[in-house]
């Protein structure tokens, strides 16, 4: 019964994250300034600058798809961790959602996916990122160690 449950909670957790990491993060951006903040690689960009979009859509497609196939049962657990498993994995993707929300948060206007060489924004030196240059990518880790 717990890995059905677990399995069913990987895919409602995946679903609620994105809605709340990137999702929730482009409504606020765009209510802001005007803009998504989304800097996605067009034809114009350099050959890295696609290679690396179209890698993390790649990514981010792959682990709903695994979580999908879990869902249905196709995929099988090599591992077993019942209700332990379930709540540490829960608790570390709710810290790892706050740790990304507050950091995104925390960069105010300068907030943006993807990387636009001609556009110049204020660094942002105050709160998490005095201790680190990226806050958003430790959160982003401690969520894939959830899952």
């Amino acid at each position: 019964m717990f890995a059905k449950i677990d399995i069913d909670l990987a895919l409602i957790s995946y679903v609620i994250l994105t809605v709340l990491i990137f999702g929730f993060r482009v409504a606020i951006q765009k209510r802001r300034t005007g803009d998504t903040g989304l800097r996605v690689a067009t034809q114009l960009s350099s050959p890295i600058q696609r290679v690396t979009t179209y890698f993390q859509i790649f990514v981010l497609l792959a682990v709903l798809t695994i979580a999908i196939l879990e869902s249905l049962g196709l995929l099988k657990p090599h591992f077993e961790f019942a209700i332990v498993g379930t709540s540490v994995g829960l608790t570390l993707c709710a810290s790892g959602t706050t740790l990304t929300m507050d950091s995104q948060y925390q960069m105010g206007q300068s907030w943006r996916i993807g990387v636009d060489e001609n556009e110049k924004t204020e660094l942002v030196t105050h709160g998490m990122f005095s201790c680190s240059r990226n806050p958003i990518y430790f959160g982003m880790l401690i969520v894939g160690l959830g899952f």
